[in-house]
């Protein structure tokens, strides 16, 4: 009767009968495992791809930008250079017409002596002459003249006047010198200031030296100032030796002398007092210069600043004009000196700045871009494994259900075979289904614990086998698994255990299910090494089906221990060997 009542039980909960179905590889699942297999999802390649060119993006981003910067602060600097070039030009051109105005400035000197020496007369008052230079404050209001005089333009031979007068106005007894070959003369008799270096001059025949006639003649003919090619004034005397040049203005005669001038107002122009003049006595200087006598084929300074030479800055900063001063033509350059100051390239570092942090900034956007999209995908790509494991959750709770019915049926199947009595049914049946649940307790507290292997199998064989399990059928040493290892193996004698019950010896009535494990050294590695042997099994073994059981020990035992198992079939029984790596011992 007891045994209706279980066959019936049986039936009505769809459990298989004991030897039906096919028994899949070592710890096979139902069937119906096949049909709901939880989706796989992988990453994206295009997340993928882009999370491998993330770097390359940044760093495209930074360059492009850098170059960027580059491109555009060369540029400013040329513009900003440029500008300091052409603020240079200005200044040197400025001061050069400065240095024209100077100068025609002070021929107009000449002008105004002439005027005086045209009312006098050919016999110009000395004394009169001293107080109208005197009143010119030559030395404060004219800086470069260096002396002015007057000579008669007589015929060689008829000096006599001017000895004369030399003797009267001077009290010096000279003869007109230097001896000459040309028909005219024109010998110094008036000159002031008066100061040993320039009455050393009085009598002097300017028209005997060649550069001083040339002069002479062409202030003649043009009725204008003209002036000599550069000299050394004061010939004759080294310790006054001096760069400069000699003005000329033609006094006009009376006109029925036909024209011929009654004499020259002479100037003595020193270049360098002419020159510090307009560039002042600063020093360092901020602006060398150099004057050349350039008039047609001739090319000779006239006065160059102490650091002239020295090239200070591209020959970009350098200004050069020709102008014409009394008939001949100087070229004037000027160059930066000592204390010309460039500029700091304020608009240069001003774009540069900008531009580095258009760069930084630019980068650090691609980089938060770039990051936002990769956490975008994480995001996604945990949501998506959230879900696979949701499923995989589902599907292995809807799996261990129906293991655990099935093994509550079996239980009560085999419990019924061996009891004699309803009580006695009741009773045995009780207690497996008890250690079914404290099995199950043990494997929820053991999260964080480690719990010892032997332990965890007794739990998970006792609802199995009730009372009859004893020490012989689990052999090995004492070994103490990790919370990880608890899982998973748990998992895997649940599996297996109920696969016996289901299909194998454990639901045979001379089944014999027995498990040994031992601890091995392999390369300097523990390894568990444990064997599942069932022999007498009912059904013959067939490797060709493959259930979810059979994929759940599988992944527990290869992917989530990294260990390897083997399942080795015969027609009387079944071994399932399993190696897995321990942890290090701390």
């Amino acid at each position: 009767m007891l045994r209706k009542i279980v066959a019936t039980l049986g039936r009505e909960s769809g459990a298989p009968r004991q030897g039906e179905g096919s028994r899949s590889r070592g710890a096979g699942g139902d069937a119906s495992a096949n049909k709901s297999k939880p989706k796989s999802r992988r990453l994206r390649p295009a997340a993928a791809s882009f999370s491998r060119d993330r770097g390359r993006l940044v760093w495209g981003v930074f360059v492009v930008f850098v170059l960027i910067g580059v491109i555009g602060s060369s540029a400013a600097h040329r513009a900003e250079n440029a500008a300091t070039v052409a603020s240079f030009q200005v200044t040197a051109d400025a001061l050069i017409d400065r240095l024209h105005e100077h100068v025609e400035r002070e021929f107009g000197l000449l002008d105004s002596t002439v005027a005086l020496a045209s009312v006098a007369g050919e016999q110009v008052d000395a004394a009169l002459f001293r107080r109208y230079i005197e009143s010119l404050r030559l030395k404060d209001a004219y800086v470069g003249v260096q002396a002015i005089g007057y000579a008669p333009y007589v015929a060689t031979g008829a000096e006599a006047a001017v000895v004369n007068r030399l003797a009267a106005d001077y009290a010096i007894t000279r003869e007109v010198w230097p001896a000459t070959q040309q028909p005219m003369r024109t010998p110094i008799s008036l000159i002031e200031p008066q100061d040993e270096r320039n009455r050393g001059l009085l009598g002097y025949d300017m028209f005997s030296e060649l550069s001083r006639r040339e002069a002479i003649i062409k202030a003649m003919q043009d009725r204008q100032v003209s002036i000599t090619v550069p000299l050394e004034l004061f010939p004759g005397r080294s310790d006054a030796t001096q760069k400069g040049f000699f003005a000329y203005r033609a006094v006009p005669s009376a006109p029925q002398d036909g024209g011929r001038p009654q004499g020259f107002v002479q100037a003595t122009f020193q270049a360098g007092a002419l020159h510090r003049a307009v560039l002042g006595d600063a020093k360092p200087a901020q602006i060398e210069i150099q004057t050349r006598d350039t008039t047609s084929d001739l090319d000779s300074v006239l006065y160059q600043s102490s650091n002239f030479a020295e090239q200070r800055f591209s020959e970009a900063f350098q200004a050069s004009q020709a102008v014409i001063i009394g008939g001949r033509e100087w070229t004037v350059t000027a160059r930066p000196g000592p204390g010309y100051k460039l500029a700091p390239p304020v608009f240069t570092y001003a774009v540069s700045t900008i531009f580095a942090m258009l760069a930084i900034l630019a980068t650090l956007a691609a980089l938060w871009w770039t990051r936002a999209r990769d956490m975008a995908h994480e995001v996604n790509d945990v949501l998506e494994k959230a879900a696979d494991e949701k499923e995989l959750l589902l599907h292995e709770t809807k799996h261990r259900i129906k293991n655990s019915i099935a093994r509550i049926i079996a239980i009560a199947r085999q419990t019924g075979l061996s009891s004699k009595s309803i009580q006695e049914f009741n009773t045995s049946f009780a207690t497996r289904l008890q250690a079914m649940v404290a099995a199950q307790d043990v494997l929820t507290r053991s999260q964080g614990r480690e719990t010892d292997l032997r332990s965890l199998l007794k739990l998970e064989l006792a609802p199995v086998f009730g009372p009859a399990l004893n020490s012989t059928r689990l052999e090995g040493p004492d070994v103490r698994l990790t919370e990880r290892m608890v899982q998973a193996l748990g998992l895997t004698f649940h599996e297996l255990a109920t696969n016996s019950l289901k299909y194998g010896a454990a639901g045979a009535a001379d089944g014999e299910v027995l498990v040994r494990w031992r601890v091995v050294d392999q390369d300097g590695e523990e390894r568990l090494e444990l064997e599942w042997r069932e022999v007498r099994t009912l059904t013959q073994f067939n490797g060709s089906k493959r259930g979810f059981g059979t994929r759940l020990v599988d992944i527990n035992i290869g992917s989530e221990l990294g260990g390897l198992i083997d399942r080795i079939a015969t027609g009387s029984g079944l071994a399932i060997r399993m190696q897995i790596p321990l942890p290090p011992q701390s």
